[in-house]
């Protein structure tokens, strides 16, 4: 079992590595990778997604303009890293003195419906959103932020890895910044000013 979760392993970093994806990767073991980011460490990020809220409806990107956004993917069983970064985002949008909203996209789309997506999403702060959608629509929101995950199940497992990381995009629907797992809510709070 060893042996195939760290074969898993080198598949997600080599897939990183072929996306260009230049910001921290962690399989949560709290294990966590960082290194400088430049203008072109967001190349080919698009930051469209089309997903459903907890309602059912469709929700676009295009329907934050005008606000800050921060987004973030994970999932709603994951036991420590997910957590934090919708903790974080949640603390930055309250310390952020514009209007801003999190949107906390789940990549485990068998366990984590729309609507349970929301309910995870709404009990870190009231300006947070939980999306999901099918395997092909959360698939295409993904690739669009350069984000890579894999869902493995075995008959005594199911594991769930994803690129961290917190999207911040402007009211304009620019990319200002990407954020580590680690990042400070204030300081994601000081990059909305």
């Amino acid at each position: 079992m060893l042996k195939f979760l760290g074969i898993v392993a080198q598949v997600l970093l080599i897939g990183s590595a072929l996306v260009g994806n230049a910001y921290a990767q962690h399989s949560h073991s709290g294990q966590e990778e960082a290194g400088p980011r430049t203008s072109s460490s967001f190349a080919n990020i698009s930051l469209d997604f089309e997903l459903l809220n907890g309602a059912g409806e469709l929700v676009q990107r295009t329907d934050f303009l005008g606000k800050n956004l921060l987004v973030a993917f994970g999932f709603t069983y994951c036991p420590d890293v997910c957590p934090v970064i919708a903790a974080n985002m949640a603390s930055a949008l309250r310390a952020a003195d514009k209007e801003a909203v999190g949107v906390f996209i789940s990549v485990d789309t068998e366990r984590d419906t729309p609507e349970v997506t929301d309910n995870y999403a709404r009990r870190f702060g009231e300006n947070m959103h939980g999306l999901s959608g099918s395997h092909e629509q959360v698939s295409a929101a993904a690739k669009n932020f350069n984000v890579t995950f894999v869902v493995t199940k075995t008959p005594d497992t199911y594991g769930v890895q994803h690129s961290p990381g917190t999207f911040l995009i402007s009211p304009q629907g620019e990319l200002i910044e990407v954020f580590a797992i680690n990042a400070d809510p204030k300081d994601i709070a000081a990059a909305m000013r």
